[in-house]
């Protein structure tokens, strides 16, 4: 999936591509509901606080130039990092963010999957800080 997120970035010109697990043709099995719902939930109010259209915020496959990167001034650890470094590249400039299809392949608790509601719970707070207030 690497080489289609640097294939994205070069020909369309952008500083940053996320990864994503719902768009057309990706044939994945399936997360959870609630992961589904919380996932669906906070792409939704994060394209709504930044004018951008995402459809997976919480994919891992991420990739950015090195002088973006740079700018940001990322602050957020674990589970906020994902939606303070998406609300703050779109804030710089809407275009920059293009999404590719991925594949997905969950992982269950015994092989990693950690998540809990208090991270879900992390995110939302995360969203709201950069999303709503200009940090």
């Amino acid at each position: 999936d690497i080489p289609s997120l640097l294939e994205a970035m070069r020909e369309l010109g952008v500083p940053f591509v996320n990864g994503s697990r719902y768009l057309p043709g990706v044939r994945r099995t399936q997360a959870s509901y609630k992961r589904y719902f919380a996932n669906k939930l906070f792409s939704l109010l994060t394209s709504v606080l930044i004018d951008v259209h995402l459809t997976d915020m919480a994919c891992g496959y991420k990739l950015m130039t090195r002088d973006l990167f740079e700018k940001l001034n990322l602050k957020e650890d674990r589970f906020g990092f994902e939606a303070e470094l998406i609300i703050k590249c779109g804030r710089m400039r809407r275009n920059w963010i293009t999404e590719v299809p991925v594949h997905y392949y969950p992982r269950n608790a015994g092989e990693g999957k950690k998540l809990r509601n208090a991270d879900g719970l992390r995110i939302m707070r995360t969203i709201i800080k950069y999303g709503l207030f200009r940090l």
